[in-house]
This record gives structure tokens, sequence and C-alpha cells, in this order.
């Protein structure tokens, strides 16, 4: 297996008569998933070949040499500055000389531009391979609204949503109208907190809680949590987000552990609610990159009643349903206060990176090489 290529059009074992790879990964090869997965791969054994997404857009007939009935893991772009602005530019952006580090940059050019290549690859595989990720699952999973919206249609409890945000003004007219003092304001296509903000109000007193930074040079993300405790501020803030395409939902309350708020990231392989990790935090953003704290499921599993805890995964298993097209999901999932009930926050196309977990002695990418193994054909 060679796991630094950038193009498979001149490995030898895919265009020779009868070579053929058993996993072709579509991704960044100097990304840390990929070379996690690529690890596992190594393990069990199988065979798997890199194809960088740069390739693909410089060359997309590099596609055409990827053997039918091959298994194609589509990969998280990831943050490397010379593919964003690629993607960028596709989506009708204006990219600048350089990226600063933190800064939000265009994100919904950037979607669109992600799209535009995802419609690209899906077109030239289409009926050839298996995806472990279909390209319109990824798509669908990414628009955080449209995402919402599906769950919500199929039963399952989710935050309200409030719909698209275009200025403070209209958010605060959106939480009288539906009588929510509590709301999250987020990117449609962000990830990994980036662009969140958490706006309280209570009378004439309001707070925003984020890691968006406003300077003269834009907004930036940070591992900062902050406080905004004046309305003009929180407003300020909310209006230059408004720019990237926002939308609004109900802040979900959440139970308590250990003396702070949680929530858990579960992984699903071929719908089934395998790999958790409880994320712990002082804040209301408990995203292990901000330096968040874990605990372990069997701990959570403790304090809750069976009842409470099969519910939780019942709704891990009709999320997976809704999308079975793709072997993995990451969903963030709240338990309420009382922990006897649950909303589903947000689920991931790439969420399965959870380092130091596993179900079963196998971690998430083992797991999914399993299922694969085991028969999963993503019907």
């Amino acid at each position: 297996m060679t796991g630094a290529a950038n193009s498979i059009a001149t490995s030898p074992s895919l265009n020779s008569a009868g070579g053929r790879r058993s996993w072709v990964v579509v991704g960044d090869p100097a990304d840390n998933r990929v070379a996690l997965f690529l690890q596992a791969c190594r393990e069990a054994d199988a065979r798997a070949e890199v194809l960088d997404y740069r390739a693909v857009l410089d060359d997309s007939e590099l596609l055409d040499a990827i053997p039918d009935h091959t298994f194609v893991r589509l990969e998280s772009p990831g943050r490397a500055p010379d593919l964003y602005l690629r993607l960028l530019e596709i989506g009708g952006g204006c990219p600048p000389a350089r990226i600063p580090k933190g800064l939000i940059l265009q994100p919904d050019a950037w979607f669109r531009g992600f799209h535009s290549m995802l419609r690209e690859i899906g077109g030239r595989l289409q009926g050839r391979v298996t995806w472990t990720a279909h390209p319109d699952d990824i798509v669908h999973l990414f628009d955080k609204p449209r995402c919402q919206a599906t769950l919500a249609a199929a039963g399952i409890a989710v935050p309200r949503q409030l719909g698209a945000i275009r200025a403070y003004d209209e958010l605060r007219r959106r939480m009288r109208t539906n009588e929510v003092s509590r709301v999250f304001v987020k990117l449609r296509s962000g990830s990994a907190a980036s662009g969140v903000i958490a706006l309280r109000t209570a009378g004439d007193r309001v707070q925003a809680v984020t890691t968006v930074e406003q300077t003269e040079s834009g907004l930036f993300n940070s591992r900062r949590i902050r406080e905004l405790s004046t309305e003009r501020d929180a407003a300020a803030l909310v209006d230059a987000l408004c720019a990237h395409q926002v939308f609004a939902e109900e802040w979900i309350p959440k139970a308590g552990l250990r003396g702070r708020t949680f929530d858990i990231r579960i992984v699903t392989v071929a719908g089934d609610p395998q790999h958790a990790v409880v994320r712990l935090s002082k804040h209301t953003m408990t995203n292990l990159h901000l330096l968040n704290d874990r605990a372990s499921v069997d701990e959570l599993r403790g304090r809750m009643t069976g009842e409470a805890w099969d519910s939780l995964l019942d709704s891990c298993r009709r999320v997976a349903r809704l999308f079975p097209r793709t072997l993995q999901l990451g969903l963030d999932v709240a338990v309420l206060p009382g922990m006897r009930s649950h909303r589903v926050l947000e689920v991931n196309a790439f969420g399965d990176l959870l380092k130091g977990v596993t179900h079963g002695g196998r971690n998430t990418y083992d797991a999914q090489l399993a299922a694969v193994q085991e028969g999963w054909r993503g019907e």
C-alpha cells in the first residue's frame, strides 16, 4: 500500500491488468484522518490507495482509473490553506493571498465549492463503486438547517429551529415570536464550534458566549471562550456573522456531570451506535478541541435509567437509517436535566475521529473495515 501517493493515476496496481485496490481514500494525504485510516488498513491487511483532492480538481479524469467495485472513502478536506482557497474560488468566493490563522473566510462560498467538487466526483463514479459516505449524504449533512429539518420530519427530537437569520434585530424578533430566551447562532455549514454564538436574554440584559473574535481584519475563531455582556457588542458580532449565512436554534439546556455540563459524541457504524465519548465543559460549548475534558460512557450510564439510555441509542439508529448509503456518522447528543430525555444536536459526515476510544476492542476505523468485511454495502 502506498499511503503517501497524491494520485492513483500512476499506480501500477490500479492500471495493470487484473490489478485492483480494495479501497481508495479521496482526501488530503497530509491530513491526520487519512493517516489514521491508512494505519487501520495496514493492521487489517486491507489494500488502500490515496487520491488527493487537489489532483481531482486538476484533472477529474483521474477518477476514471478507480476500478469498478472499489470501496471509496471520501475524507474531510481538512483545513489545508491551499485546498480551502481552491474550493473557495470554485464556489465563487474571493480568495485572499493568504489565510490568517482562525479567519472565518467566506464559508458559504467554500461550501458551494466543496459541493461542486463532490458533485463531480459522484458523477464520475456513480454506479461503479461503493461509497462509505455517499457524496449526496455529505452535502446534506454539511447543510445544518437542512439536516435538522430532515431529522425533525422523521420524528427525531432536535432543538427547535428559528430559521435563517440575516440580522440581530431579526433574531430578536424570532426569539420573541417563539418565546425563546436562549439560542445558538451557527454557520449554515460550519464545524467544530466555528462561528458559534450562544445568546441569552433576560429582560433588558443580553449575554453572548462565543469563540469568535471580531477584529479590523475580520472574524476569527479561537480556543478562548469569550463573554459579551452588552447588547451593543452582541448585536455587532451577530450582524457580522450574518454575512456568512447563519441560522438560529433554541439553546437546549444540558444535564450536568461532575459539576459541569456535557453532551455525547456517538459514532454509528453500519447503523449501530458503537463508539462514544462524554464531553465535559465549564461552558456551554463542549468541543474537545476547546480543551474540554472527557468522561466515560459507563459513568454516564450509571446516572441514567436503562429506558432513557435505550431511547438515546434508538434515536441514533433512527438517524443512521435516514442515511443508509453512509457507513459512519458522528452524532452530537445532549442529555437534558433530569437525565430522562435527549436531543440530537448535530450529525457529522466526518465525525469518526475519536482518538483513544474503542468498542469491542476496535477503534472507529477498525470497526468500519470490519463492517465492510462482514458484508456492509451501503444499500
